[in-house]
């Protein structure tokens, strides 16, 4: 058994699909961030130039591959989303396309998402997550053999969490990413 000196610290990347940098997507990651105080990086997919997927690969030189080099090298993956029209944010929806790249154009890189576990993390103005909203990340982690752990909410009103628990529910979130799987 391996004690607590010998644990590596997680490394964690989180995929943040957002049309607003600073929104309540946002505002989230950067609390989940300041509580795990681990190796963190976060990753705007709205600031980066990802394109969409092409069957030849075109984009090859926009920031997918880069962005997808700092995900292989995680632990975990969190993809963070708000909730638009009862589905993932077309932010993160293009990135998760792009993963096609990796069977088509790199099938060598397939291998290295094996055993990460991955984790959704989703805002919005609803009174409850919306039928089937987790399964593409679901499935997209069991495509990429990786382990789909966990999922959290935070509903909010007027740009502001609306319940008083939402600290204890990103607490309990991060305690979930940090078990050693």
């Amino acid at each position: 058994m391996q004690s607590a000196s010998q644990i590596s610290p997680i490394r964690i990347a989180v995929l943040v699909g957002s049309a607003r940098t600073n929104g309540n997507t946002m505002q989230i990651v950067d609390l989940l961030r300041q509580t795990l105080q681990n190796k963190v990086s976060v990753h705007d997919l709205k600031a980066l130039n990802i394109n969409g997927f092409d069957y030849d690969n075109a984009f090859k030189e926009d920031d997918f591959l880069s962005t997808l080099d700092d995900v292989l090298d995680a632990d975990v993956v969190i993809f963070a989303t708000p909730i638009y029209w009862y589905t993932l944010s077309s932010q993160l929806k293009q990135f998760v396309e792009r993963l096609s790249d990796i069977t088509m154009f790199y099938p060598d890189l397939l291998p290295r998402f094996r055993g990460k576990r991955g984790f959704l993390l989703m805002t919005g103005a609803s009174d409850e997550v919306p039928e089937g909203m987790t399964v593409a990340i679901e499935k997209t982690c069991t495509h990429l053999q990786m382990k789909y752990t966990d999922s959290l909410y935070i509903q909010f009103e007027d740009q502001k969490p609306k319940s008083t628990q939402f600290m204890q529910q990103i607490l309990q979130f991060a305690s979930n990413i940090l078990k050693q799987r």
